[in-house]
């Protein structure tokens, strides 16, 4: 970036260090870093489980059905790069324009995950011998499970930046604690009887409280339960118009 600065401006670039909005940065961060964490042991603890207490063709054909099922996360992170600037403006003409602008984007994460979900649920087995071969068909209904938890991922992703807008930024951090304490217990439940499928309901179960249900346990978040709620029925959308 200095590179980049100094040959498009032709300017010299002087770096300084603010020390004190540095440690600022730092104590309202630090859940968001522990979150960053707590989502790689969450993202990968089934297939570390599933090979612990089964084999490692069950871990293959998880694996093999979760590559395609996350590929979408990168979707709702573009999505909300790009609204975050509006919101953010949308804040200071008051709460109404506010909460409004961000009802828009759980509403265009809602149906674009709604709509991958149902495509590639319906088209698993096909995607799954086109891609593997059929050496993997099993691993057609793990995704067909599995891709429904992209509706909680991406509202999850939603609500970030009213996390970090309203300073709420150890909510992330809770959430995401919590969400992989409950896919642990599901997943030692689930996967001595079910396997892999049992892992990909666990981790769709673990997403659809973290990500949704939290929002109930603070007065705080409550309203981000009623929007992504609303989300959920296109009717609201309607009367809006």
């Amino acid at each position: 970036m200095i590179i980049g600065f100094k040959k498009i401006t032709k300017q010299r670039l002087t770096i300084m260090i603010d020390k004190i909005l540095a440690k600022k940065l730092l104590v309202r961060s630090w859940p968001l870093i522990l979150s960053g964490f707590m989502i790689m042991i969450y993202m990968r603890i089934d297939q570390i489980m599933l090979g612990e207490m089964v084999n490692d063709y069950e871990v293959g054909t998880y694996s093999a059905a979760l590559k395609l099922s996350e590929i979408w996360y990168i979707i709702p992170t573009i999505v909300c790069n790009s609204f975050f600037p509006s919101i953010i403006e949308a804040k200071k003409l008051g709460e109404a324009t506010y909460l409004k602008k961000i009802q828009n984007l759980f509403d265009i994460l809602f149906f674009i995950s709604f709509g991958i979900a149902v495509i590639v649920g319906i088209f698993s087995d096909n995607i799954i011998n086109i891609l593997y071969g059929d050496q993997y068909k099993d691993a057609a209904i793990i995704l067909s499970i599995h891709i429904w938890t992209a509706v909680f991922v991406f509202l999850g992703v939603g609500s970030s930046n009213f996390f970090i807008i309203e300073n709420l930024q150890i909510k992330t951090f809770t959430r995401t604690a919590l969400g992989a304490v409950i896919n642990i217990v599901l997943n030692l439940v689930l996967i001595p009887k079910f396997f892999a499928i049992g892992a990909a309901v666990a981790t769709l179960i673990s997403q659809f409280l973290s990500s949704y249900m939290f929002d109930l346990l603070s007065r705080k978040t409550y309203v981000l339960f009623k929007m992504k709620t609303k989300s959920y029925f296109p009717i609201h959308i309607i009367k809006r118009i």
